[in-house]
């Protein structure tokens, strides 16, 4: 499900309109704390001690995501979760220039930072963007990958057989969300969003744990921010080929066929790379999927440490 920059830039800055200030975090693990990473003030939470295991989220959420994961993770890992720059219900920085390599200097000095590495790096969706470039270029801090459906760039999917027409029929999905834009109702317009990507039935965001839905509205304003930013970093096929780290790639049964096409062609492309397809689960698997991701999570990164 990659969506490019100029397809949604229109869109999500008639969001920005309406948009203006972030609500106020809700943090609800008493063990949540701050970190200066690169001038930005980072939240994140922390438990148990081992091989250190951080949880990198993905868009329109933040550290809460993996608010589940963390008892069973951290009973033989050192496990962190944090929140990325822009996200949490920080400052709105509107203007300023959402990269993901900006993302992956900010994940390789969290690691140096908390001292115990390398790291096993746990990812979920455009949360991988920021782990590849990391694992690329510095692969002395990454000790393994897992990624559940990564996102990168569509340059990944260059000269790849019958990708077009299927990325075509998911992206004529999203007119719905343009129509609630137009109207000014945001909050309408990110469950829209919401249920497009893990294909919910309409009204399907009200059926996802009330500490999800407060994520996922906490975080709405920054999707403009994501759609108007751009990255340097092409994370091509020929890029992720040279990427020696040990990874996992997660892709669920039930997910869209271009979507699939894009998680398929990432575990193809990197050469320590294996793909394992998650039953009964789409884009959401992180939270539909817990108990299996926790199994495949520890399993590999034991198999690693």
């Amino acid at each position: 499900m990659i969506i490019e920059k100029s397809q949604w830039l229109a869109v999500f800055t008639i969001l920005a309109l309406f948009i203006t200030t972030p609500p106020a975090t809700a943090d609800n693990l008493d063990n949540t704390k701050s970190l200066s990473i690169n001038g930005v003030n980072m939240k994140y939470v922390e438990a148990g001690s081992g091989e250190l295991t951080i949880f990198v989220h993905g868009a329109i959420t933040d550290h809460r995501t993996w608010n589940e994961y963390v008892e069973p993770i951290s009973e033989d890992s050192h496990f962190i979760a944090y929140t990325r720059r822009f996200y949490g219900g920080g400052p709105n920085e509107t203007d300023a220039n959402y990269d993901h390599a900006v993302h992956a200097e900010d994940l390789a000095s969290l690691i140096r930072t908390v001292g115990s590495g390398p790291a096993h790096l746990i990812t979920w969706s455009s949360g991988a963007y920021a782990a590849t470039i990391v694992a690329s270029k510095y692969p002395q801090l990454v000790k393994s990958m897992v990624h559940f459906e990564p996102i990168t760039t569509s340059k990944i999917m260059d000269g790849v057989p019958n990708y077009k027409s299927a990325s075509e029929e998911w992206d004529s999905r999203w007119g719905v969300v343009m129509e609630q834009l137009k109207a000014g109702d945001t909050r309408h317009a990110v469950r829209k969003f919401v249920e497009i990507v893990f294909e919910l039935p309409v009204g399907g965001f009200e059926s996802l744990p009330l500490d999800y839905q407060d994520v996922f509205l906490t975080n709405a304003y920054t999707i403009p921010i994501m759609f108007s930013g751009d990255t340097q970093v092409k994370t091509d096929c020929d890029y992720v080929s040279k990427i020696e780290t040990p990874t996992l790639v997660v892709l669920g049964t039930q997910t869209h066929r271009a979507f699939a096409m894009e998680v398929e062609r990432m575990a193809q492309c990197m050469p320590n790379a294996s793909l394992h397809v998650m039953p009964g689960v789409n884009h959401a698997g992180p939270i539909t999927g817990k108990d299996d991701f926790v199994t495949l999570i520890r399993n590999f990164v034991g198999k690693n440490s």
